[in-house]
């Protein structure tokens, strides 16, 4: 998969996050779309859009659309999951002025990406209609 980076633009902030070359995004500012976590209304919970009040909406949006664009296999699976932490992780950095709050923030995206990384598997390919 060809990923590249995508500059976008969060509260003022430009953050260049990564996702397939071919990827388009429905408006220019991704951190302002609801429920891009995808999980559900449970998984919304376990993997909510935001994290300590910076939305990671755009790293959530880039994640779900990677799982549905290529064929279902582990590569994929865990590349996908790879680009989610990446992409957590510069929004953190991004607009994370406290040393303190980029360092619990980053904790939590890092919490996130392992859930996902660990239990997601079964979502995913379930959405690929490989478990029934």
């Amino acid at each position: 998969m060809n990923l590249v980076p995508h500059r976008l633009t969060y509260k003022d902030n430009n953050i260049i996050l990564i996702a397939p070359a071919n990827m388009q995004f429905p408006e220019s500012n991704i951190f302002l779309l609801d429920s891009c976590c995808g999980a559900g209304e449970f998984g919304d919970k376990i993997i909510p859009d935001s994290i300590l009040g910076v939305s990671i909406s755009g790293a959530c949006y880039i994640h779900d659309k990677m799982w549905n664009i290529d064929t279902p296999n582990w590569d994929h699976f865990h590349a996908s999951n790879s680009v989610f932490l990446h992409n957590m992780l510069r929004i953190v950095t991004c607009v994370s002025g406290n040393s303190f709050i980029k360092g619990l923030r980053t904790h939590i995206a890092v919490s996130y990406y392992n859930t996902v990384d660990l239990s997601g598997m079964y979502f995913y390919f379930k959405s690929k209609n490989k478990i029934t």
